[in-house]
């Protein structure tokens, strides 16, 4: 009887492991059905009808996979973030260098931006006028500001700070210089990826006090005069 239900047992796993892997694929069909509806048409707002016509799945599918349209948003975002390897909280853990610190912020934030650009500059317009996107949107950027906020904390404790920019400015410079907008329209200006990056890196050292500052290389290897 015990190795009846062993048997049985084991009959189960491989099934329920290929359920697992079933779920997981719609999942992520899923996902690429609102990048697709999103990167294409290009629309103020998620329409939902041709979500679940491009992902090729049931309305109550999208609701058994995401608890609602906002979680739906934020895997979207989280899945993009993620895929850029970004770790808003890194630096300020991980980085004991103070400038190279300070760089990594901004760069991880240039990178992701970079990777889903048109992506991200679609929901964020579509949070200004719809709730459940700004909601999300909130998520990530709620995210962002912590790894800000512990690694403001960590300078300021460090005395690394200049004497003209306490906390609280370089909070918001910090803010600036890692916002996806900022990013947006320094690209506007026709500047390239690597400039862009590089006159935000720059804004955000401005908050370090001259013994932070150690080298002027930084960017892919690259060193600015």
């Amino acid at each position: 009887m015990v190795v009846a239900d062993v048997d049985r047992t084991g009959d189960r796993l491989p099934k329920q492991g290929k359920r697992a892997a079933g779920v997981a694929r719609t999942r992520q069909r899923i996902l690429g059905a609102v990048r697709q509806v999103l990167l294409r048409d290009g629309s103020d707002r998620l329409n939902v009808s041709q979500l679940i016509k491009v992902a090729g799945v049931a309305r109550s599918t999208v609701h058994y996979q995401f608890d609602s349209r906002q979680g739906l948003l934020e895997e979207v975002l989280r899945d993009a973030v993620s895929a850029a390897q970004v770790d808003w909280l890194g630096p300020a853990r991980e980085v004991p260098d103070p400038e190279e610190a300070v760089e990594a912020i901004v760069v991880q934030a240039c990178r992701a931006w970079a990777a889903d650009q048109v992506l991200f500059r679609r929901l964020m317009a579509l949070s200004a006028i719809d709730q459940e996107a700004h909601r999300a949107v909130e998520v990530l950027e709620d995210e962002r500001q912590r790894g800000i906020d512990q690694l403001v904390k960590r300078l300021s404790a460090e005395q690394q700070l200049r004497l003209e920019c306490p906390p609280r400015r370089a909070r918001t410079i910090l803010s600036l210089a890692t916002s996806f907008w900022t990013f947006d329209r320094l690209l506007e200006e026709t500047l390239s990826r690597v400039e862009t990056c590089g006159i935000l890196v720059d804004m955000a050292r401005s908050i370090l006090s001259p013994g932070a500052w150690r080298r002027v290389g930084m960017i892919g290897g690259e060193n600015s005069s």
